[in-house]
């Protein structure tokens, strides 16, 4: 099975038209007028996307002349319906799939295995299925698994690649193997001989705590607020980062800037709020927004309708908004500017916050701690440029409110005016 590759073939997906009426194929009358059915490419890709969906699914590439793909891979995915017991030791596990596998010859890459260890893995390990000799049992990457990756009782899904079985999920709480580690509070973790970190928690409370719904990392302070490192909650809500703070109106994260307080996300009970600094005492205003000034920006800056390009994850996908270069040409403080740069590492201070006296009302500036090593952009640079970086231009769409808001006032007055005007004539024709 492959995708089609002559000189004819198109880069981008077809535009799929709006469902019809489902029907079947005809060969059409020619003597009555019938046209025969008419295939289209829409049709035509779909068949073949479908057909590359399966092959996908079981892990195997493509193969240009190959015509037995599909069906290795429906028999690789029928091979793996349920979950088997495993019947092995620790770090040599074993299982019995049915169909039976007699052999390793009947054992074809992109063949995939659910099983659930009977113990946690304490070196590399390997699996042996059926009457097949024992393969290795590694990571996706094909690296070894690392100490107590698979954790027993826990299902884990496998794909053969014809030497060896990658693990493709159903890895919980692996610990991983951390040098440096030297400081760690009573309690809160435990190192082996070997530099392995088993970390339950940090916390700075009464107790240790471990969190039930499946957190890799967890830290928790002594008021009750909790973040999480990859997180599966009980709900089946599945998180890289999950914050449960316990107080009324919490704020979950701070943003600062050379110690000033610049933004916040703030918790409730069935929100989530997001702000940024707008303190009048930072401000020195000049005066309402001119309308026509607004709907000037809101015309000269359409919003548009486009599809994602190949330099995307999803070419083809139909999208509406703005481009930041656009924007930015219309209004620089409608997008920031991106390019290739050199990126460049230099000495920054590092200010603490901003302080105020609260019986004078003086605010005062921040103070200067020490300097940072950073990394920063450097110099514009040239596309394929040695070592050049890019940096996507970007849109910040709520800076568009305050014109909406502006455009929208001036609106509400236009809309009062004709109000007062239509009376006014009401008034004269009634007289």
């Amino acid at each position: 099975m492959f995708r089609i590759d002559n000189d004819t073939a198109a880069v981008a997906a077809p535009i799929y038209p709006a469902p019809g009426t489902p029907g079947h194929f005809s060969n059409g009358n020619p003597t009555g007028g019938a046209p025969g059915t008419r295939v289209e490419d829409w049709w035509l890709d779909q068949i073949q996307e479908e057909l590359l969906a399966v092959i996908a699914a079981a892990g195997v590439a493509p193969v240009k002349g190959t015509n037995t793909q599909v069906r290795d891979a429906v028999r690789g995915m029928i091979k793996r319906a349920g979950s088997y017991a495993d019947t092995g030791v620790a770090n040599a596990y074993a299982i019995t799939p049915a169909p039976a596998v007699a052999s390793s010859a009947d054992l074809a890459a992109g063949d995939l295995f659910r099983f659930t260890p009977t113990h946690s893995n304490t070196a590399g390990c390997t699996l042996a299925v059926g009457g097949a000799a024992a393969a290795a049992l590694v990571e996706a990457d094909g690296g070894a698994l690392p100490f107590g990756a698979l954790v027993g009782g826990q299902p884990v899904l496998v794909v053969y690649d014809g030497a060896a079985f990658r693990t493709l999920g159903g890895r919980s709480n692996a610990n991983r193997s951390f040098s440096g580690f030297t400081n760690f509070a009573s309690g809160a973790c435990t190192v082996g001989a070997s530099g392995q970190v088993t970390l339950a928690t940090l916390r700075n409370g009464a107790t240790n705590f471990l969190d039930p719904n499946n957190a890799l990392v967890s830290f928790e302070n002594a008021n009750g607020a909790v973040m999480q490192l990859c997180y599966s909650g009980s709900t089946g809500l599945v998180a890289a980062l999950s914050i449960r703070l316990q107080s009324t109106a919490p704020v979950a994260q701070g943003f600062f800037y050379q110690g000033s307080n610049v933004g916040n996300i703030t918790l409730g009970t069935t929100s989530t709020s997001y702000g940024t600094t707008s303190d009048e005492r930072f401000k020195d205003f000049d005066g309402p927004l001119d309308p026509q000034l607004a709907i000037e920006i809101i015309r000269t800056d359409p919003v548009r309708a486009f599809r994602w390009n190949a330099r995307t994850s999803e070419p083809g996908k139909r999208a509406v908004g703005w481009g930041a270069q656009t924007s930015y040409a219309v209004s620089e403080d409608l997008a920031s500017p991106g390019g290739w740069f050199l990126p460049e590492i230099r000495t920054e201070p590092v200010y603490g916050p901003a302080r105020l006296d609260s019986e004078t009302g003086t605010l005062h500036a921040p103070e200067l701690l020490q300097p940072e090593t950073v990394v920063r952009e450097g110099r514009p640079a040239e596309e394929g440029e040695d070592g050049a970086v890019y940096r996507p231009w970007t849109v910040d769409q709520s800076k568009r409110t305050p014109y909406l808001w502006a455009a929208v006032a001036w609106l509400l007055d236009e809309r009062d005016a004709l109000r007062a005007e239509m009376d006014a004539l009401k008034a004269l024709l009634a007289a």
